[in-house]
C-alpha cells in the first residue's frame, strides 16, 4: 500500500459523521470518526494499517493506490475555437431565490435575440467542422430561467438542428432550469433536448426556504413534479443543489431524500 492519492477534504457534519470527498476523483462518502482517524494515519504514513474492508473500499474509489489525478486544463495555445456554446437567454425568472447570483427578475429584463443565438451556433458549428470534430453543443442557461424566453429557445434549437443536418454534424443540447415548468414545456424538453440540469435543494423545507415564486409561494412540489415527469420519460437529467453554510447539517438528509 503506497498511501492516499491526491487531495481529500473532510467536513464535519453532526452526530460524529463526516463528509469525505475528492473533487478530482468525483467521489465522496460519509464516514465516522474511526474512518477519519484511519485516513489521517494513511495520509501521514505512520503505519497502523486500517481494516481490510476499508482498504478495499478506498482502493475501489481510487483514494488509495489509485492512478494520478487528472488535473484541470489551465493553459491554452492558439486562437480559441470552441465547439460548445452556452446561450444565456434572459434575465427574466419565475422564481425569486434568496441567494441568486444574478438577482434574476429584480431589474429590467434583458433577453437574447434569435440573431445573436444563431451567431453563437454558427460559430461553434463552424469550429467543429474546421477542426474535424463530429459534433457541436448548444446549452441554455441564465441569467434567469431560460424557458422564460421560450420563442428564442425553441427557434434557436430548431436552427441548430438545421445547421447540424447541413454540416453532417451531431447536435448535443441541454438546458439548466429551475424546474418550475408547465407540462407542455416539459413535453418539449423531453422530446427535443438530450439532457437537463435541475436546481433543487433537497428536503422540501430546505428548498422552500430560499427558492420561492414571485409571490413568495413554495416551489418544491413544482420541481418534484418536473423530475417525476423526467423519470417517467426516461429523460437524462442531473440535480444541482445549492448549499447555504447554515444548512450544512441537512446535506446528508437532502441527498438521501433526492435519491429516494
Amino acid at each position: 500500500m503506497s498511501g492516499l492519492c491526491g487531495e481529500l477534504f473532510v467536513i464535519p457534519l453532526e452526530a460524529g459523521r463526516y463528509l469525505v470527498y475528492a473533487p478530482l476523483r468525483r467521489a465522496a462518502f460519509l464516514a465516522n470518526v474511526g474512518t477519519v482517524r484511519s485516513l489521517a494515519v494513511l495520509e501521514a504514513g505512520n503505519g497502523g494499517e486500517p481494516s481490510g474492508s476499508l482498504v478495499a473500499f478506498l482502493q475501489k474509489l481510487g483514494f488509495l493506490d489509485g492512478p494520478p489525478e487528472i488535473q484541470p486544463v489551465t493553459t491554452f495555445t492558439g486562437e480559441p475555437a470552441p465547439v460548445a456554446v452556452t446561450l444565456l437567454l434572459t434575465t427574466a425568472c419565475n422564481l425569486r431565490c434568496s441567494y441568486c447570483y444574478a438577482s434574476a427578475g429584480d431589474g429590467p429584463v434583458q433577453s437574447m435575440t434569435l440573431e445573436t443565438a444563431r451567431r453563437g451556433i454558427d460559430f461553434v458549428a463552424g469550429n467543429a467542422a474546421s477542426r474535424g470534430v463530429p459534433w457541436f453543443e448548444v446549452n441554455y442557461h441564465g441569467g434567469g430561467e431560460p424557458t422564460m424566453n421560450w420563442p428564442v429557445l425553441t427557434a434557436s434549437l430548431e436552427y441548430a438542428r438545421e445547421k447540424a443536418a447541413a454540416t453532417g454534424l451531431e447536435l448535443r443540447s441541454s438546458l439548466a432550469t429551475n424546474g418550475v415548468l408547465s407540462d407542455s414545456h416539459i413535453d418539449w424538453i423531453v422530446s427535443s433536448l438530450r439532457g437537463a440540469t435541475v436546481s433543487y435543494d433537497g428536503l422540501p423545507a430546505v428548498h422552500d426556504l430560499h427558492r420561492v415564486t414571485r409571490t413568495g409561494a413554495a416551489s418544491s412540489h413544482r420541481v418534484m413534479h418536473t423530475m417525476r415527469r423526467f423519470d417517467a420519460a426516461g429523460f437524462y437529467y442531473g440535480i444541482r443543489l445549492t448549499l447555504i453554510a447554515g444548512q450544512l447539517a441537512t446535506l446528508p438528509d437532502s441527498v438521501e431524500f433526492i435519491c429516494s
